[in-house]
């Protein structure tokens, strides 16, 4: 899944002169190359819009389905897409499924192989609350069978702001949720396996990094913002997964555009990620590069780029 970031076409690659075979993305849309590069996926971010594209013909295979909210797999194998009552799970070989949500929906997040869901819904618009339901996802062997949900945690939450950030961990048992904005319950931990799970009691929530072994949870409270100087530095702080207790704090992102962090490894002295540093403007490209930092002195290196 990709955000583009020009008006972009369906091209066949095989064709020299480049001939556009689709104009009608929109350049703030969202898309996914299913695997057998034969189909596109597009989301309309604004309308909230799903649509599915036969890449042969450059023609759209049905009319685009409204939609609350929706959400991919990395491999855009899996889609899910939130309506009223109800989300729609698409897998790319056919198969579907269907989950009943009582109530508004406010986000839905696939995790990074489909191997699970997160719901967010909000059963009474008159109480400033809403429930997170966690699902293991289940796809069929055979496309006309239907695509399961098991539902593992059903989590009441302080407030109705959205889920916005999420990581797991390589083996999709931890999970890491925060919400942006959310003075209550900002940042969930759980188990999927064990139905278990942790609030994390943060302020400003904002992006959640796990490692890959799940045992370590990196926090940055708030995405950096622009002044005439350039990006303001954001700052970062590691917790042990399991018990909430913090590490390290203060770990400098260091005006990264984004602000995001892809953390690789961490212990109980230092923590390695992936990040991305600004160029001199906003139009600049930016650099990814490694950063090692030391949660004793609060220093970081720069490892590569």
């Amino acid at each position: 899944g990709s955000r583009l970031q020009s008006r972009p076409r369906i091209v066949d690659v095989a064709d020299p002169t480049r001939q556009a075979l689709s104009e009608t993305f929109g350049a703030d849309d969202g898309f996914t190359l299913l695997p057998d590069a034969r189909r596109l996926v597009q989301i309309d971010r604004d309308g909230r819009r799903v649509s599915h594209w036969d890449l042969t013909t450059g023609r759209r295979l049905a009319a685009g389905v409204a939609a609350v909210d929706v959400a991919t797999d990395a491999g855009g194998d899996l889609v899910a897409r939130a309506e009223t009552g109800r989300v729609v799970l698409e897998g790319a070989g056919g198969a579907t499924g269907e989950i009943a949500v009582a109530g508004r929906v406010a986000a839905v997040k696939l995790g990074r192989t489909g191997g699970w869901l997160a719901v967010q819904r909000v059963e009474d618009a008159g109480r400033d609350e809403s429930t997170l339901d966690l699902f293991e996802i289940r796809m069929p062997s055979r496309p006309t069978d239907p695509i399961r949900a098991e539902r593992r945690a059903s989590i009441r939450l302080g407030g109705t702001n959205a889920v916005t950030s999420v990581s797991e961990s390589r083996d999709g048992r931890m999970l890491a949720l925060a919400r942006s904005g959310a003075s209550q319950d900002p940042v969930v931990l759980a188990d999927l396996p064990a139905g278990t799970h942790r609030i994390l009691a943060v302020p400003h929530a904002g992006l959640v990094a796990l490692t890959p072994d799940g045992a370590r949870l990196f926090h940055r409270p708030s995405a950096p913002t622009f002044s005439t100087q350039g990006y303001n530095d954001t700052f970062g702080t590691l917790y042990d997964a399991k018990t909430g207790q913090e590490i390290g704090r203060k770990l400098m992102v260091a005006r990264a555009r984004t602000g995001d962090v892809g953390l690789m490894a961490a212990n109980g002295s230092a923590m390695v990620g992936a990040i991305e540093l600004e160029g001199a403007s906003l139009s600049a490209p930016v650099t990814p590069i490694l950063r090692r930092w030391d949660l004793a002195k609060q220093g970081h290196t720069d490892l590569a780029s």
